[in-house]
């Protein structure tokens, strides 16, 4: 058996960005809401209906904080409340909270411990 020698030669034409192939792939809708959210429950394996039942707020609450519908501000004080102790860690991402602009969230400082 013969065995041809094939050339090692770099590929005649690199691979170079187009525009078109680009806009042609598949690509995933990027999720509405409140994304910081979102990641932080993902973040720490919670629920909305973990943080529901520990907050002691209405579940369609939660809903609204994760569509980033406005919520009062008691129900944001809460759910940071309720999401620090079941995590350790402090939400510090954005809450829409009724009669505020929408650049302006509920913040608060770090609870003490006892």
């Amino acid at each position: 058996m013969l065995h041809s020698k094939r050339s090692q030669q770099p590929s005649a034409k690199p691979y170079q960005w187009s525009r078109s192939r680009i806009e042609e792939q598949q690509t995933q809708p990027l999720p509405k809401g409140n994304l910081a959210f979102h990641a932080f429950l993902r973040a720490h394996k919670l629920s909305s209906l973990d943080v529901s039942l520990a907050s002691g707020v209405r579940y369609l609450m939660l809903w609204n904080i994760e569509q980033n519908n406005p919520v009062c501000h008691a129900h944001a004080l809460r759910v940071r409340s309720a999401l620090y102790s079941m995590t350790g860690f402090l939400y510090q991402g954005p809450i829409a909270v009724h009669g505020e602009r929408q650049e302006k969230h509920v913040t608060t400082q770090r609870p003490t411990r006892r």
